[in-house]
């Protein structure tokens, strides 16, 4: 069959369509790329992919195939060079239990371990996944020996991603990011490689081993909010939280329903890709911040304050997975307020200094 009338419909910062661009790079078919929009679905898309409704999707001859591994398969069975599976059967069985596992088990399993921020218990579960794949290679150059194959192509998030997407969930450090920087305070970024703590990390944060970690004079800090209100006792300029006793219980209360409720909730709606309950139950969860707002610039009404900071994965990254997803949960019809907000919030330019490439985030979550 010829290369003529092939579509892959994608996006360029896809793991998953990323997957499939290299397939055919290695096959060296010639193809027509559509980027899609996944807030504003095509209806090609919508037609080649009903079920899902998400990419990749290719459309070869008017025959549309979904799903990366089930397109690199159909890509191996009608272009015979280079193949990408082996032609034994037991070798390709193989082959296809491994880039499984690393759908079904792993990728899953760092998901938790980063949404987590690197909690103990995730980031076991997700070395224990990994352990499995690092005695799957014998020293070769790649699962496939010399030559790439599906185990590899599979494994391209762990490969590339996986950096990407601790660099870009980087949430609890932006926060402590911009208060040093509404305070005008000078430091030192010491970038971390959650995948391989450092000794000072792991001395100066025992307990939980993750980021943020303030050290001050050899003392060290933890926790986004615990730094925040530790910033604002030693350095008086510039205070983010308000000096009467009742208020600033007030801004804790919403900075910890932010961290213990709202967050939670949202993250559940994203990993479920925008389930209609999880949905309602983390729009439950938007309808409390919505009232809190009194119709100022920001929660500390013209200035930044705890609760404003503390919300920052609402009014950014929350954007950004519904994106990826093609979801929404932060609907204008329902919280006019916190679109507002958000808006107003990540377009302030302490804070857009401060926050990561919006396409990595939305790599993340395109997943």
């Amino acid at each position: 069959m010829a290369d003529e009338l092939l579509k892959l419909y994608g996006l360029e910062i896809s793991p998953f369509v990323c997957r499939v661009r290299i397939a055919l790079y290695l096959k060296g078919i010639k193809y027509e790329f559509v980027i899609e929009d996944m807030r504003n679905k095509s209806v090609d898309l919508i037609k080649y992919n009903p079920v899902h409704k998400k990419v990749p999707v290719l459309v070869h001859n008017g025959n549309s195939i979904s799903e990366s591994l089930v397109i690199i398969e159909y890509l191996d069975d009608v272009w015979k060079q280079a193949p990408i599976l082996p032609q034994d059967a037991y070798t390709k069985a193989h082959d296809r239990f491994w880039a499984k596992f690393i759908d079904d088990k792993l990728i899953p399993a760092l998901l938790n371990a980063i949404m987590s921020h690197g909690q103990e218990q995730a980031v076991a579960e997700a070395q224990e996944q990994l352990q499995f794949l690092e005695n799957e290679l014998k020293g070769d150059k790649f699962f496939g020996g010399d030559k790439i194959n599906l185990v590899d192509i599979s494994a391209t998030f762990i490969a590339f991603w996986l950096g990407a997407a601790e660099e870009a969930l980087g949430i609890k450090v932006c926060r402590v990011r911009i208060a040093l920087y509404l305070k005008g305070i000078k430091y030192e970024f010491v970038i971390e490689d959650m995948r391989n703590k450092s000794v000072d990390l792991i001395k100066y944060n025992p307990v939980h081993k993750k980021v943020p970690v303030l050290v001050h004079n050899g003392n060290s800090i933890s926790e986004s909010l615990v730094i925040i209100e530790y910033l604002d006792d030693v350095w008086k300029q510039a205070p983010i939280l308000p000096q009467d006793a009742y208020t600033k219980a007030h801004d804790r209360f919403w900075a910890k329903f932010i961290d213990d409720k709202l967050i939670p909730a949202l993250l559940n709606a994203i990993m479920s890709h925008g389930q209609e309950q999880a949905v309602a139950e983390a729009q439950e969860q938007l309808q409390f911040l919505e009232n809190e707002l009194k119709g100022d610039k920001f929660f500390g009404g013209d200035k930044i304050n705890l609760v404003d900071i503390s919300a920052t994965f609402i009014a950014f990254w929350l954007g950004a997975a519904e994106e990826a997803l093609g979801i929404k949960v932060l609907t204008k019809d329902k919280f006019p307020k916190l679109i507002k907000w958000s808006d107003n919030y990540i377009n302030c330019q302490v804070v857009k200094g401060l926050l990561p490439p919006r396409e990595k985030v939305v790599a993340l979550f395109n997943i």
